[in-house]
């Protein structure tokens, strides 16, 4: 099975060495490593070049994290399809062990345990996922709608699987990769959880958050685009005929979207309005 890994990247010349040295690491091969440049004025496109044929680096004048990621996707040859963040960080076994995963079940998508890596002082330290608990009677995409998540780090698309999701979203500001995987799960593409490997997606210290996607989503645009991918998912859901299967987490998730815009956006409260 030939892998692909797919990195967007903009000004990402602290972490993405060590990004990319990590897939080189990996105790299955990966065939291909392309580097989408959004428009970096840093080092990001240079380092990424140090590391040989095996680094494909694509300029992209800007136009932000989704479309470089279509746009990858667009020049990627493999099989598996995996999406970083320019400062994300694989364990050595990852990719074998997702592989395994799609090799068994090559039309579906795979994912591995994750791990936040946050700032202690002069060190990175693992802390546990940052994400709600899937709780005992709910499916993924009941979980996925509430809380629950796996990161683009830990997952490994058959390209299959992600054709058929039509690719990322752009519209979707915040939560594009949640947009992605709860389309994927509504369309009955089935996810394979695997116990085995250790992906790291790293929380940036206050300050540089404000600056990131996770801090976006406290700002209007932020809370928007959530609203927009909750109404967009069940959208989605009616239109299948499984949109009462799915009432209680579409409305939770809405619930609690109303009550984070209260206090800065009281008017898009209006927006999260009960199905």
């Amino acid at each position: 099975m030939k892998v692909s890994v797919i990195i967007p990247c903009y000004n990402g010349e602290e972490y993405i060495g060590q990004t990319i040295g990590s897939v080189f690491e990996q105790t299955h091969d990966v065939d291909e490593i392309i580097v989408v440049d959004d428009g970096s004025t840093d080092r990001s496109a240079e380092i990424a070049r140090s590391f040989g044929r095996k680094v494909t680096v694509i300029a992209k004048g800007g136009g932000g994290a989704a479309n470089a990621r279509n746009f990858g996707a667009g020049h990627a040859t493999g099989d598996a399809l995996m999406f970083l963040d320019a400062d994300d960080v694989l364990g050595p076994d990852v990719i074998e062990h997702l592989v395994a995963q799609l090799e068994r079940y090559p039309d579906d998508i795979a994912a591995c345990p994750w791990y936040r890596l946050e700032k202690s002082g002069e060190r990175w330290v693992q802390r546990p996922p940052s994400c709600a608990k899937l709780g005992p009677d709910q499916d993924y995409l009941s979980g996925w709608i509430t809380g629950w998540y796996h990161l683009p780090c830990s997952i490994l698309w058959s390209r299959s699987a992600y054709e058929r999701t039509g690719g990322w979203d752009p519209q979707a500001y915040v939560n594009d990769d949640g947009d992605l995987m709860m389309r994927a799960l509504a369309d009955r593409i089935n996810l394979r959880i695997t116990d085995k490997g250790a992906s790291y997606y790293r929380r940036m210290p206050e300050g540089k958050e404000s600056e990131s996607l996770s801090g976006a989503r406290f700002t209007r645009e932020g809370r928007e685009a959530q609203i927009y991918v909750i109404h967009k998912i069940a959208s989605m859901l009616e239109e299948r005929g499984m949109l009462n299967d799915y009432r209680k987490p579409i409305t939770q998730a809405l619930s609690q979207l109303a009550r984070f815009c209260l206090d800065k956006n009281p008017d898009l409260s209006a927006n999260c309005h009960r199905l």
